[in-house]
Protein backbone atom coordinates (compact mmCIF):
# COMPACT_ATOMS: atom_id res chain seq x y z
CA UNK A 1 0.00 0.00 0.00
CA UNK A 2 1.51 3.80 -0.97
CA UNK A 3 1.92 5.76 1.69
CA UNK A 4 -0.55 8.38 0.73
CA UNK A 5 -3.51 6.01 1.68
CA UNK A 6 -4.05 5.92 4.96
CA UNK A 7 -7.73 3.48 5.03
CA UNK A 8 -7.96 0.53 2.83
CA UNK A 9 -11.27 -1.57 3.95
CA UNK A 10 -12.69 -5.03 1.58
CA UNK A 11 -16.37 -6.08 1.53
CA UNK A 12 -17.76 -8.92 -0.09
CA UNK A 13 -20.35 -8.22 -2.65
CA UNK A 14 -22.00 -11.72 -3.34
CA UNK A 15 -21.56 -11.27 -6.64
CA UNK A 16 -18.71 -10.66 -9.75
CA UNK A 17 -18.85 -6.86 -10.98
CA UNK A 18 -17.50 -5.48 -13.87
CA UNK A 19 -18.56 -1.39 -13.14
CA UNK A 20 -19.01 0.75 -10.15
CA UNK A 21 -19.46 4.12 -10.04
CA UNK A 22 -20.09 6.27 -7.30
CA UNK A 23 -23.51 8.35 -6.87
CA UNK A 24 -23.35 11.79 -5.26
CA UNK A 25 -25.04 12.44 -1.75
CA UNK A 26 -25.28 14.73 0.87
CA UNK A 27 -21.80 15.70 2.85
CA UNK A 28 -21.59 14.15 6.51
CA UNK A 29 -23.09 15.32 9.36
CA UNK A 30 -22.76 14.78 12.91
CA UNK A 31 -22.95 11.16 14.35
CA UNK A 32 -25.65 10.14 17.14
CA UNK A 33 -24.39 8.53 20.14
CA UNK A 34 -20.73 9.34 19.31
CA UNK A 35 -17.52 10.59 20.65
CA UNK A 36 -17.72 14.99 19.88
CA UNK A 37 -16.16 15.22 15.96
CA UNK A 38 -17.53 12.23 15.26
CA UNK A 39 -19.06 12.16 11.47
CA UNK A 40 -21.35 9.91 9.85
CA UNK A 41 -21.25 9.87 5.75
CA UNK A 42 -23.06 7.94 3.08
CA UNK A 43 -20.79 7.01 0.04
CA UNK A 44 -23.09 5.50 -2.62
CA UNK A 45 -22.11 3.68 -5.37
CA UNK A 46 -23.72 1.66 -8.68
CA UNK A 47 -22.31 -1.30 -9.35
CA UNK A 48 -22.96 -3.83 -12.53
CA UNK A 49 -22.62 -7.37 -12.32
CA UNK A 50 -23.39 -11.34 -11.97
CA UNK A 51 -24.95 -12.93 -9.32
CA UNK A 52 -24.20 -17.10 -9.71
CA UNK A 53 -26.88 -17.90 -7.03
CA UNK A 54 -29.50 -16.45 -8.82
CA UNK A 55 -28.21 -16.80 -12.41
CA UNK A 56 -29.10 -13.12 -13.15
CA UNK A 57 -27.12 -10.15 -14.20
CA UNK A 58 -27.53 -7.58 -11.70
CA UNK A 59 -27.88 -4.10 -10.84
CA UNK A 60 -27.35 -2.80 -7.51
CA UNK A 61 -27.30 0.95 -5.57
CA UNK A 62 -25.35 0.13 -2.34
CA UNK A 63 -24.35 2.01 0.32
CA UNK A 64 -20.91 2.60 2.36
CA UNK A 65 -21.72 4.17 5.94
CA UNK A 66 -18.82 5.46 7.22
CA UNK A 67 -17.89 6.76 10.20
CA UNK A 68 -14.93 9.47 10.57
CA UNK A 69 -13.39 11.69 12.76
CA UNK A 70 -11.96 14.37 10.28
CA UNK A 71 -9.86 16.57 12.42
CA UNK A 72 -7.71 13.37 12.80
CA UNK A 73 -7.98 11.89 9.04
CA UNK A 74 -9.32 8.71 10.91
CA UNK A 75 -12.12 6.02 9.24
CA UNK A 76 -13.64 4.68 12.48
CA UNK A 77 -15.92 2.09 10.40
CA UNK A 78 -16.85 1.34 6.93
CA UNK A 79 -20.08 -0.68 6.81
CA UNK A 80 -21.78 -1.48 3.33
CA UNK A 81 -24.95 -2.63 2.61
CA UNK A 82 -26.86 -2.99 -0.96
CA UNK A 83 -29.95 -0.87 -0.66
CA UNK A 84 -31.88 -2.36 -3.88
CA UNK A 85 -30.94 -4.87 -6.93
CA UNK A 86 -32.77 -4.98 -9.94
CA UNK A 87 -32.22 -7.83 -12.99
CA UNK A 88 -30.44 -6.37 -15.78
CA UNK A 89 -31.04 -7.91 -19.40
CA UNK A 90 -27.15 -8.64 -20.54
CA UNK A 91 -23.88 -8.18 -18.78
CA UNK A 92 -23.51 -4.64 -17.62
CA UNK A 93 -20.20 -3.19 -19.81
CA UNK A 94 -20.72 0.38 -19.33
CA UNK A 95 -22.03 2.75 -16.37
CA UNK A 96 -22.07 6.36 -16.07
CA UNK A 97 -23.57 8.54 -13.35
CA UNK A 98 -24.28 12.69 -14.00
CA UNK A 99 -25.21 14.90 -11.59
CA UNK A 100 -26.90 18.01 -12.25
CA UNK A 101 -29.19 20.95 -11.46
CA UNK A 102 -30.08 20.87 -7.42
CA UNK A 103 -29.60 16.89 -6.46
CA UNK A 104 -30.74 15.63 -9.96
CA UNK A 105 -28.72 12.06 -10.57
CA UNK A 106 -28.88 9.90 -13.90
CA UNK A 107 -27.35 6.73 -14.02
CA UNK A 108 -27.00 5.28 -17.46
CA UNK A 109 -26.13 1.42 -18.46
CA UNK A 110 -25.01 -0.44 -21.54
CA UNK A 111 -25.25 -3.98 -22.15
CA UNK A 112 -23.71 -7.12 -23.79
CA UNK A 113 -26.80 -7.33 -26.06
CA UNK A 114 -26.76 -3.56 -27.55
CA UNK A 115 -29.45 -2.12 -24.90
CA UNK A 116 -29.21 0.98 -22.88
CA UNK A 117 -31.18 1.52 -19.80
CA UNK A 118 -31.42 4.35 -17.11
CA UNK A 119 -32.50 5.77 -13.75
CA UNK A 120 -33.39 8.95 -12.30
CA UNK A 121 -33.62 10.12 -9.10
CA UNK A 122 -33.06 13.27 -6.73
CA UNK A 123 -30.75 12.85 -3.78
CA UNK A 124 -30.70 15.33 -0.60
CA UNK A 125 -27.55 17.83 -0.61
CA UNK A 126 -28.17 18.69 3.13
CA UNK A 127 -25.28 17.62 5.21
CA UNK A 128 -26.35 14.56 7.47
CA UNK A 129 -29.18 14.13 5.29
CA UNK A 130 -30.55 10.78 5.90
CA UNK A 131 -31.07 7.35 2.74
CA UNK A 132 -34.91 7.89 3.12
CA UNK A 133 -34.80 11.10 1.44
CA UNK A 134 -33.32 9.96 -1.63
CA UNK A 135 -36.38 10.62 -4.31
CA UNK A 136 -36.54 8.21 -7.54
CA UNK A 137 -37.65 10.11 -10.03
CA UNK A 138 -38.13 7.76 -13.32
CA UNK A 139 -36.44 4.80 -14.34
CA UNK A 140 -36.81 1.92 -17.37
CA UNK A 141 -38.14 -1.44 -15.27
CA UNK A 142 -40.80 -3.73 -14.67
CA UNK A 143 -41.48 -3.03 -11.21
CA UNK A 144 -43.49 -6.51 -10.67
CA UNK A 145 -40.51 -8.35 -11.82
CA UNK A 146 -37.90 -5.62 -10.71
CA UNK A 147 -35.72 -5.96 -13.78
CA UNK A 148 -34.30 -2.88 -15.62
CA UNK A 149 -35.76 -2.79 -19.02
CA UNK A 150 -34.47 -1.50 -22.58
CA UNK A 151 -34.73 2.39 -22.90
CA UNK A 152 -33.24 2.40 -26.08
CA UNK A 153 -32.03 -0.88 -28.11
CA UNK A 154 -28.84 1.36 -29.92
CA UNK A 155 -26.60 -1.35 -30.76
CA UNK A 156 -26.29 -5.05 -32.15
CA UNK A 157 -23.31 -5.83 -29.60
CA UNK A 158 -21.95 -4.89 -26.59
CA UNK A 159 -21.88 -1.24 -25.76
CA UNK A 160 -18.44 -0.31 -25.17
CA UNK A 161 -19.18 3.47 -23.76
CA UNK A 162 -21.79 5.81 -22.52
CA UNK A 163 -21.10 9.80 -21.58
CA UNK A 164 -23.46 11.54 -20.36
CA UNK A 165 -23.19 15.75 -21.82
CA UNK A 166 -25.60 17.55 -18.92
CA UNK A 167 -25.10 20.87 -21.19
CA UNK A 168 -26.64 19.05 -24.30
CA UNK A 169 -29.21 16.97 -22.61
CA UNK A 170 -27.24 14.01 -24.77
CA UNK A 171 -26.26 10.48 -24.11
CA UNK A 172 -23.51 9.48 -26.12
CA UNK A 173 -22.87 6.03 -26.67
CA UNK A 174 -19.99 3.42 -28.57
CA UNK A 175 -20.16 -0.08 -29.49
CA UNK A 176 -18.64 -2.62 -30.73
CA UNK A 177 -20.58 -2.77 -33.86
CA UNK A 178 -18.88 0.46 -35.03
CA UNK A 179 -22.06 2.78 -34.35
CA UNK A 180 -21.79 5.62 -32.31
CA UNK A 181 -25.02 7.51 -31.21
CA UNK A 182 -26.56 10.85 -29.41
CA UNK A 183 -29.25 10.16 -27.53
CA UNK A 184 -31.93 13.20 -26.24
CA UNK A 185 -32.43 12.41 -22.31
CA UNK A 186 -35.66 13.43 -22.56
CA UNK A 187 -36.49 10.69 -24.64
CA UNK A 188 -40.41 8.71 -23.63
CA UNK A 189 -39.46 4.72 -23.09
CA UNK A 190 -40.96 3.18 -25.85
CA UNK A 191 -41.77 6.13 -28.17
CA UNK A 192 -42.38 5.49 -31.75
CA UNK A 193 -40.72 9.21 -32.82
CA UNK A 194 -37.32 8.12 -30.37
CA UNK A 195 -35.29 7.13 -33.82
CA UNK A 196 -36.09 10.41 -35.55
CA UNK A 197 -33.95 12.12 -32.64
CA UNK A 198 -31.20 9.74 -32.61
CA UNK A 199 -27.89 10.94 -34.33
CA UNK A 200 -25.89 8.21 -35.42
CA UNK A 201 -22.21 8.46 -36.61
CA UNK A 202 -20.72 5.54 -38.87
CA UNK A 203 -18.36 5.90 -41.32
CA UNK A 204 -16.49 2.59 -41.18
CA UNK A 205 -18.25 0.28 -43.25
CA UNK A 206 -18.34 -2.23 -40.15
CA UNK A 207 -14.82 -2.56 -40.23
CA UNK A 208 -14.17 -0.69 -36.99
CA UNK A 209 -15.20 -1.08 -33.35
CA UNK A 210 -14.95 1.16 -30.70
CA UNK A 211 -13.53 0.47 -27.39
CA UNK A 212 -14.27 3.78 -25.48
CA UNK A 213 -15.84 7.37 -26.02
CA UNK A 214 -15.86 9.99 -23.64
CA UNK A 215 -17.56 14.20 -24.05
CA UNK A 216 -14.27 16.62 -23.81
CA UNK A 217 -16.36 19.60 -23.95
CA UNK A 218 -19.88 20.41 -24.65
CA UNK A 219 -19.05 20.42 -28.58
CA UNK A 220 -16.44 17.69 -28.70
CA UNK A 221 -15.80 13.91 -27.37
CA UNK A 222 -12.94 11.40 -28.23
CA UNK A 223 -13.01 7.94 -28.82
CA UNK A 224 -11.28 4.80 -29.14
CA UNK A 225 -11.36 2.36 -31.70
CA UNK A 226 -9.55 -0.65 -33.36
CA UNK A 227 -7.92 1.50 -35.49
CA UNK A 228 -5.63 2.70 -33.05
CA UNK A 229 -4.69 6.19 -30.82
CA UNK A 230 -7.37 8.25 -30.60
CA UNK A 231 -9.92 9.76 -32.74
CA UNK A 232 -11.35 14.04 -31.78
CA UNK A 233 -15.24 14.08 -33.02
CA UNK A 234 -17.07 17.86 -33.81
CA UNK A 235 -20.58 17.58 -33.59
CA UNK A 236 -20.60 20.99 -35.17
CA UNK A 237 -18.88 19.96 -38.38
CA UNK A 238 -20.59 18.07 -40.97
CA UNK A 239 -18.24 15.29 -41.15
CA UNK A 240 -17.99 15.87 -37.41
CA UNK A 241 -14.54 13.61 -37.37
CA UNK A 242 -12.49 16.08 -36.68
CA UNK A 243 -8.69 14.33 -36.29
CA UNK A 244 -6.96 11.39 -35.38
CA UNK A 245 -4.39 10.99 -32.80
CA UNK A 246 -1.93 7.93 -33.67
CA UNK A 247 1.89 7.42 -32.57
CA UNK A 248 1.91 3.53 -32.50
CA UNK A 249 -1.35 1.62 -31.43
CA UNK A 250 -1.38 2.90 -27.67
CA UNK A 251 0.85 5.61 -27.55
CA UNK A 252 4.02 4.32 -27.36
CA UNK A 253 6.71 3.99 -29.48
CA UNK A 254 7.27 0.17 -28.69
CA UNK A 255 3.75 -0.43 -30.34
CA UNK A 256 4.30 0.95 -33.75
CA UNK A 257 3.99 -1.73 -36.12
CA UNK A 258 2.99 -4.23 -34.06
CA UNK A 259 -1.01 -3.77 -35.78
CA UNK A 260 -3.96 -4.62 -33.66
CA UNK A 261 -2.05 -6.67 -30.94
CA UNK A 262 -1.92 -3.69 -29.01
CA UNK A 263 -4.84 -1.64 -28.21
CA UNK A 264 -6.19 1.04 -26.38
CA UNK A 265 -9.45 0.05 -23.77
CA UNK A 266 -9.91 2.53 -21.75
CA UNK A 267 -9.93 6.77 -22.34
CA UNK A 268 -10.71 9.26 -19.97
CA UNK A 269 -11.42 13.27 -20.82
CA UNK A 270 -10.10 15.78 -18.02
CA UNK A 271 -12.89 17.32 -16.15
CA UNK A 272 -11.19 21.11 -16.52
CA UNK A 273 -8.46 20.54 -19.14
CA UNK A 274 -10.31 20.03 -22.47
CA UNK A 275 -7.53 19.71 -24.33
CA UNK A 276 -6.47 16.59 -22.27
CA UNK A 277 -7.14 13.13 -22.78
CA UNK A 278 -5.69 9.85 -21.07
CA UNK A 279 -5.90 6.19 -22.18
CA UNK A 280 -5.06 3.08 -21.64
CA UNK A 281 -4.06 -0.50 -23.20
CA UNK A 282 -2.14 -3.37 -23.92
CA UNK A 283 0.38 -4.50 -21.67
CA UNK A 284 0.09 -1.93 -19.03
CA UNK A 285 0.38 1.25 -21.43
CA UNK A 286 -0.92 4.37 -20.26
CA UNK A 287 -0.80 7.86 -22.00
CA UNK A 288 -1.45 11.43 -21.71
CA UNK A 289 -2.43 13.17 -24.95
CA UNK A 290 -3.04 16.70 -26.11
CA UNK A 291 -5.78 16.91 -28.47
CA UNK A 292 -4.28 20.23 -29.80
CA UNK A 293 -1.69 18.59 -31.87
CA UNK A 294 -1.50 15.02 -33.70
CA UNK A 295 1.77 13.87 -33.70
CA UNK A 296 2.57 11.76 -30.23
CA UNK A 297 1.14 11.84 -26.59
CA UNK A 298 2.68 14.45 -24.18
CA UNK A 299 3.65 11.74 -21.81
CA UNK A 300 3.40 7.56 -21.76
CA UNK A 301 4.59 4.91 -19.89
CA UNK A 302 4.70 1.45 -20.45
CA UNK A 303 4.00 -1.75 -18.01
CA UNK A 304 6.84 -4.00 -16.94
CA UNK A 305 6.83 -7.21 -19.08
CA UNK A 306 4.07 -9.45 -19.28
CA UNK A 307 2.03 -6.35 -17.45
CA UNK A 308 -1.64 -6.93 -17.59
CA UNK A 309 -3.68 -5.07 -19.82
CA UNK A 310 -5.49 -1.64 -18.33
CA UNK A 311 -9.36 -1.39 -17.99
CA UNK A 312 -9.59 1.80 -16.78
CA UNK A 313 -8.32 4.94 -16.36
CA UNK A 314 -9.29 8.05 -14.68
CA UNK A 315 -7.24 11.65 -14.36
CA UNK A 316 -6.63 12.15 -10.08
CA UNK A 317 -7.90 15.90 -11.33
CA UNK A 318 -8.09 16.52 -7.27
CA UNK A 319 -4.45 15.67 -6.45
CA UNK A 320 -2.71 17.63 -9.22
CA UNK A 321 0.41 19.45 -8.02
CA UNK A 322 -0.72 22.57 -10.19
CA UNK A 323 -0.82 22.87 -13.87
CA UNK A 324 1.26 19.73 -15.81
CA UNK A 325 1.97 18.77 -19.14
CA UNK A 326 0.73 15.25 -18.31
CA UNK A 327 -2.05 15.47 -15.21
CA UNK A 328 -1.73 12.43 -12.89
CA UNK A 329 -3.96 9.13 -14.19
CA UNK A 330 -5.10 6.32 -12.20
CA UNK A 331 -5.07 3.16 -13.82
CA UNK A 332 -6.30 -0.49 -13.05
CA UNK A 333 -5.46 -3.65 -14.73
CA UNK A 334 -6.71 -7.00 -14.94
CA UNK A 335 -3.58 -8.72 -13.02
CA UNK A 336 -5.02 -7.00 -10.17
CA UNK A 337 -3.53 -3.61 -9.92
CA UNK A 338 -5.10 -0.25 -8.90
CA UNK A 339 -1.98 2.38 -9.58
CA UNK A 340 -1.69 6.17 -9.96
CA UNK A 341 0.96 7.56 -12.76
CA UNK A 342 2.76 11.12 -11.65
CA UNK A 343 5.27 12.32 -14.36
CA UNK A 344 4.86 15.61 -12.62
CA UNK A 345 6.65 13.69 -10.22
CA UNK A 346 9.94 13.56 -12.40
CA UNK A 347 11.01 15.93 -15.16
CA UNK A 348 10.18 14.74 -18.57
CA UNK A 349 10.76 16.10 -22.11
CA UNK A 350 7.63 16.76 -24.57
CA UNK A 351 7.22 13.92 -26.61
CA UNK A 352 5.36 16.85 -29.18
CA UNK A 353 8.14 16.53 -31.57
CA UNK A 354 9.59 13.11 -30.51
CA UNK A 355 10.34 10.96 -34.05
CA UNK A 356 8.29 8.22 -35.16
CA UNK A 357 11.01 5.78 -34.55
CA UNK A 358 10.19 2.23 -33.47
CA UNK A 359 13.44 1.66 -31.42
CA UNK A 360 13.18 4.94 -29.31
CA UNK A 361 12.92 4.65 -26.03
CA UNK A 362 10.32 6.99 -24.24
CA UNK A 363 12.42 10.06 -21.74
CA UNK A 364 8.80 10.02 -19.59
CA UNK A 365 9.11 7.79 -17.08
CA UNK A 366 6.67 8.95 -14.66
CA UNK A 367 6.39 7.47 -10.59
CA UNK A 368 4.17 4.74 -10.29
CA UNK A 369 2.24 4.17 -6.84
CA UNK A 370 0.64 0.94 -6.45
CA UNK A 371 -2.54 1.47 -4.12
CA UNK A 372 -4.10 -2.06 -4.02
CA UNK A 373 -2.88 -5.04 -5.44
CA UNK A 374 -5.10 -8.16 -5.71
CA UNK A 375 -5.10 -11.55 -6.38
CA UNK A 376 -7.85 -11.09 -9.37
CA UNK A 377 -8.84 -8.75 -12.18
CA UNK A 378 -9.54 -5.37 -10.69
CA UNK A 379 -12.47 -4.55 -13.19
CA UNK A 380 -13.28 -1.45 -12.38
CA UNK A 381 -13.08 2.22 -9.82
CA UNK A 382 -14.35 5.68 -9.41
CA UNK A 383 -12.62 8.36 -7.84
CA UNK A 384 -14.07 11.04 -5.86
CA UNK A 385 -11.72 14.08 -4.54
CA UNK A 386 -9.50 11.64 -1.97
CA UNK A 387 -12.04 8.64 -2.17
CA UNK A 388 -11.88 5.69 -4.34
CA UNK A 389 -14.27 2.56 -4.89
CA UNK A 390 -12.76 -0.71 -6.78
CA UNK A 391 -14.35 -3.87 -7.85
CA UNK A 392 -12.58 -7.12 -7.66
CA UNK A 393 -13.46 -10.07 -10.25
CA UNK A 394 -13.63 -12.15 -6.58
CA UNK A 395 -17.00 -10.95 -5.82
CA UNK A 396 -14.73 -7.70 -3.66
CA UNK A 397 -15.55 -4.08 -3.54
CA UNK A 398 -12.57 -2.06 -2.31
CA UNK A 399 -12.83 1.33 -0.19
CA UNK A 400 -9.76 3.52 -0.41
CA UNK A 401 -9.47 7.08 1.54
CA UNK A 402 -6.54 8.98 1.14
CA UNK A 403 -4.82 11.65 3.22
CA UNK A 404 -6.50 15.02 2.00
CA UNK A 405 -2.92 16.73 1.34
CA UNK A 406 -1.88 16.98 -2.20
CA UNK A 407 1.20 14.99 -3.39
Amino acid sequence: MADDSFHVSRHFLDRQAQKVSFIPFAEAGPAEDAAPGTMLAHRLFVTGGWRQELKQHIVSIADLELKTVPAQELVLSADKQVLTDFSHQGRVTAIQVKQWGDGNVMVVIGSANGGISRMRFKVPLAPGSALAEIQMVDMDSDTHEGCLTVWQQCHTDNVAAVDINTDKQQVLTAGIDGQLHLLPMQWEQGSETSTSHQTCYSDEGGYVSYYDAQWASIDTFVTASTTGGLQVWDIRKKSCRQSDLKWGMTGVSADIGKGTARQIHSIATHPSQPDKCASGGSNGTVAVWDMRFTSAPVAASTGKQNAGDVWQVQFDADYEQGPAQAPPVMFCTDDGLLCRANWAARAHAPLTYMQLNAQQRLSSTPEVSTLLSEASSINGFDVDGSEIVAVVEQECMCYIKRRSQTF
